[in-house]
């Protein structure tokens, strides 16, 4: 089974916004089933998948497509990043972290955290971007927030 839209050479499977941008429909069942977008008072939440390790090529591209194009096109550019099912980072997640965390912040948006792990947050916080990005317990505590 294939979603609507437009084939990019990723396979990953997209659909035109009313902007002209393209969105990952969180339905597709084409997709990695790694990452998640849905929005909750007029903030875009993005949920991560459990583990991103260098070695996990394709994961880290899903989520760096549908962070970086939601960054890109969420109107407002409100966004909470929910990790409470990542138990692993590696340095390229973070490095999509901070690409989508530039743009939003160029758009003039907010980014928030929650749910992180304790490993995870941990990298957060010897990266020092636990100063960045205010970390929640709860995404209903970073929805409210950001």
């Amino acid at each position: 089974m294939s979603c609507p839209g437009i084939v990019n050479p990723g396979g990953l499977n997209f659909t035109r916004r009313p902007s002209g941008g393209l969105r990952i429909p969180s339905v597709c069942p084409t997709l990695l089933a790694m990452v998640r977008v849905i929005h909750e008072q007029g903030v875009t939440v993005v949920l991560t998948g459990s583990s991103y390790t260098g070695l996990q090529l394709e994961a880290l591209e899903e989520l760096g497509q549908v962070l970086l194009a939601e960054a890109d096109e969420a109107t407002p550019p409100r966004f909470v990043i929910d990790m409470s099912e990542t138990t692993f980072i590696s340095s390229s997640f973070i490095e999509t972290l901070v690409r989508a965390w530039k743009r939003i912040k160029n758009r003039h948006g907010t980014m928030a955290l929650c749910g992180v792990q304790p490993l995870c947050r941990e990298v957060l916080r010897v990266a020092h971007l636990d100063t960045i990005w205010p970390i929640y317990g709860t995404r209903s505590e970073a929805v409210a927030s950001v």
